[in-house]
């Protein structure tokens, strides 16, 4: 009866890990920028937006995999009168409750859990968007990074926070402060350098007087005649 149990259990275990695919969480291009296009509310568009996005460039291999019970979904964003090789941004990640609502996707379809091969595109607010489904496994990262190879897209820049724009502020006014001090040290140490250079002289021979003579050396006046 055990062996039954185990059996049963075994094949469970198989049968999910069959179920379970591999696939490709990444970005690149300006897709972060386009957040309020993905997410636009008022136009129906509800999905789900992942941090790790950031740390992630499908087109320098910057690729991370996860585990997905659904298909991996991808999304790529053409503007409209660009050229053809032109992309604007692109999206890599799993199904799995990413979609709740979107006017470019069929309305009678449940995507959070979408488990097909299929792709969908629609134009909105100035961009082709396509949406790719598969049920295959995306975990080659060479093979993604070579496929936006032949694409031209602008690079993201991520916006900027309170620390570092005062870090960038910071930083030069601190050299520029620091050359400036080692500037006037340097000066003050060369003018106190000459001052002790200089030597009393004697007005009538033109001679330096020696240290000891300092204090006895006569103050001579020159008188008008």
């Amino acid at each position: 009866m055990i062996w039954i149990k185990l059996f049963i259990f075994f094949l469970l275990a198989f049968h999910v890990v069959l179920s379970e695919r591999r696939c490709a969480q990444c970005v690149a291009g300006k897709y972060l920028s386009q957040r309020s296009l993905m997410q636009d509310s008022e136009a129906g568009q509800s999905m789900g937006w992942v941090e790790e996005w950031k740390i992630t460039d499908c087109a320098r291999g910057v690729i991370r995999f996860i585990p997905c019970k659904s298909a991996c979904i991808n999304v790529r964003l053409f503007k409209i009168g660009a050229a053809e090789n032109t992309l604007e941004g692109v999206m890599h990640d799993c199904a799995d409750d990413m979609i709740h609502s979107s006017p470019d996707l069929p309305q009678d379809i449940d995507f959070k859990e979408y488990s097909e091969n299929a792709e969908f595109s629609n134009r909105r607010r100035n961009f082709n968007i396509t949406y790719s489904f598969t049920m295959a496994n995306v975990d080659n990262k060479e093979l993604i990074q070579n496929e936006y190879s032949s694409f031209i897209m602008p690079s993201y820049k991520s916006e900027y926070t309170w620390n570092s724009i005062i870090i960038q502020i910071a930083f030069p006014v601190i050299v520029v402060s620091l050359f400036v001090a080692l500037c006037c040290c340097a000066m003050y140490k060369e003018c106190g350098m000459c001052r002790k250079s200089r030597k009393p002289f004697d007005p009538d021979t033109g001679d330096d007087l020696p240290v000891e003579d300092l204090e006895m050396a006569p103050v001579v006046r020159s008188e008008l005649e």
